[in-house]
């Protein structure tokens, strides 16, 4: 029954949200975690800095197929072991916000993107 105060997703890891579809599910599994009493403190980073033409043509892709633009599917490989493909999610505040929001969470508190930022989220 006990309950953390903060869940920390340091090293860009709000990026498990994954997808808008399964923001809520990355949102109920925090809430979980700190009741409604606590808070998420992590760090992304905003895609929608000065980048190349490769970046942009990805963007418009996952727009083209109803993505957030900063949505990669990657894997991780190390020496001859690798992952399944799976969603990474980078968003700017914005984005992050209103997903949130949408969850029952509230941004309240994030740095200035350079490109990344941190950002501290608590139950709305």
């Amino acid at each position: 029954g006990e309950r953390f105060d903060t869940a920390v997703f340091i090293g860009h890891n709000l990026g498990l949200i994954a997808s808008a579809e399964n923001a809520p599910r990355f949102f109920d599994a925090a809430r979980a975690l700190v009741g409604s009493g606590g808070r998420i403190v992590g760090t992304s980073l905003d895609p929608y800095g000065p980048g190349n033409e490769d970046h942009l043509r990805y963007h418009d892709w996952n727009r083209e197929r109803g993505r957030i633009p900063g949505q990669a599917t990657i894997r991780v490989r190390y020496r001859q072991l690798t992952t399944e493909w799976f969603d990474w999610l980078f968003v700017s505040q914005e984005e992050l916000a209103s997903l949130a929001a949408a969850s029952g969470w509230k941004l309240v508190e994030a740095t200035e993107p350079d490109p990344s930022y941190m950002a501290v989220l608590t139950p709305d």
